[in-house]
């Protein structure tokens, strides 16, 4: 599948509605000194093309009272897959009402990893039980990471999709340019 380059007034666009989902047109035509008819077209353009799936909002985890986290392996049984067919057991777990992420790894032991997101520890406790008696026929958690809203260290991709976005991350890292900070 061959991608579009997009033009240098698309990537600013882009870059901004990372910031702010809520940009107006108009805030936009400021900051790049293009007309608001013209970062219509072009914000229409990016959606139409499937660029722009939404627009969202960032929420604050912990003030909306989820301070404890997940990361689970699961490894789902033969069972599983002729119950529910291959792809219907992976949209059984995305669609989990407690799942934040979920993804199939390419090279692993796991059928699926998810985060998960809980109020605190006895709730994730109290729900992985639950989860291994309803689910003993189909699948096993390999393994359950645990951590709390303080260790969460970033849950933001806005600044990878901006480096993305200018080309940045195609290009190979030298050793110098590999920075912890």
């Amino acid at each position: 599948m061959q991608v579009e380059k997009p033009t240098k007034n698309e990537k600013e666009i882009l870059k901004l509605l990372l910031d702010n989902g809520r940009i107006t047109d108009t805030e936009i035509s400021e900051k790049l000194s293009i007309s608001p008819q013209a970062i219509g077209k072009i914000r229409r353009k990016l959606e139409d093309k499937g660029i722009i799936k939404g627009y969202s909002c960032i929420l604050d985890f912990e003030k909306i009272g989820l301070h404890t986290f997940a990361m689970i392996h699961v490894g789902f049984f033969p069972k599983a897959y002729s119950d529910f067919g291959g792809i219907d057991i992976f949209n059984k777990m995305k669609e989990n009402l407690r799942v934040l992420f979920c993804c199939i790894p390419s090279d692993s032991e796991a059928s699926i990893i998810c985060l998960f997101g809980f109020r605190n520890m006895v709730e994730m406790d109290d729900y992985f039980k639950k989860f291994k008696v309803q689910f003993r026929d189909y699948c096993e958690i390999k393994r359950i990471i645990p951590f709390s809203y303080d260790n969460l260290l970033s849950f933001n991709s806005s600044e990878l999709l901006k480096r993305i976005i200018d080309g940045e991350i195609m290009k190979p890292i030298t050793p110098n340019e590999f920075k912890l900070m």
